[in-house]
């Protein structure tokens, strides 16, 4: 196995809140581009 070192800036990360989706709904949801993070899916409906 080969180990990589990484630098993490965790000052640059921002929090995620995903939505709890089946196996078959996040697939669904990947293979067709859809969003799968609350502040994607709040991106998209005001688009509408």
């Amino acid at each position: 196995m080969n180990l990589k070192e990484v630098d993490i800036n965790i000052e640059e990360w921002e929090m995620v809140e995903i939505p709890f989706y089946t196996e078959e709904e996040l697939t669904y949801r990947l293979n067709n581009g859809l969003p799968i993070t609350k502040s994607e899916l709040e991106e998209q409906e005001s688009k509408k």
